[in-house]
């Protein structure tokens, strides 16, 4: 029963690893990287690669600090409080996929945004706030890769590489707390099966344009 660390995105690893082990931890990644080809990762931070924050599931301060150059980590005794504070950026994941980078900054990343807030109340789980997740993010400073272009992010990377897709764990983890808690999450529904959609057919990243994508999220 060794020590176990998820460094996976969404908050279902840790519960479904907590079922067979009794040494589990939670990770909190923020690192912008590309990963498109095998064999080849860009870091587009400086002077920092990244963050891994680590802490004990469901609660507790955690003595796995990962230690490597260029990499911050900490630990965190609420570290789940820190996975649903990253959750609630990466719902916009989705729809980045499926029309391009404006569509992080939408009034449609915005309503999975409050669903997914208003199911958080619901159900009576803490979250980082965006001051405490900027504040996290200090040292990683976004800088260019000469001859390279910066492409979208994990969501994104997995549609272009033609592999299944994670939103089930993202914006399907706000529609199973909507079920629970009798919040409605119509955005967060219809990006999981939209994006799902676009992977089994092939689809590439951004094929939609955010007026097609906002006319296919209201039909």
């Amino acid at each position: 029963d060794p020590p176990t660390v998820c460094l996976t995105p969404s908050v279902e690893a840790e519960r479904i690893a907590a079922r067979h082990l009794s040494q589990v931890h939670g990770a909190c990644i923020y690192m912008p990287a590309t990963h498109l080809e095998p064999g080849s990762v860009q870091a587009w931070s400086w002077p920092l690669a990244g963050a891994i924050d680590v802490g004990r599931y469901p609660h507790g301060d955690s003595e796995l600090v990962l230690a490597c150059e260029g990499l911050a980590s900490v630990s965190q005794p609420d570290i789940m409080r820190y996975k649903r504070g990253k959750l609630l950026t990466n719902l916009a994941n989705a729809a980045e996929a499926l029309a391009g980078p404006a569509a992080r900054q939408s009034t449609i990343a915005d309503a999975a945004r409050a669903e997914a807030i208003a199911c958080f109340e619901a159900a009576g789980l803490a979250r980082t706030t965006e001051a405490e997740d900027a504040a996290r993010r200090t040292g990683i400073q976004s800088r260019p890769i000469a001859g390279a272009r910066r492409s979208g992010g994990s969501t994104w990377q997995s549609l272009a590489r033609g592999h299944a897709l994670e939103v089930d764990y993202l914006n399907g983890e706000i529609v199973l707390l909507g079920r629970q808690h009798g919040i409605a999450t119509p955005i967060n529904r219809k990006l999981q099966l939209l994006a799902n959609a676009a992977a089994r057919a092939g689809a590439r990243p951004g094929s939609m344009s955010l007026a097609e994508l906002e006319a296919a999220l209201r039909s």
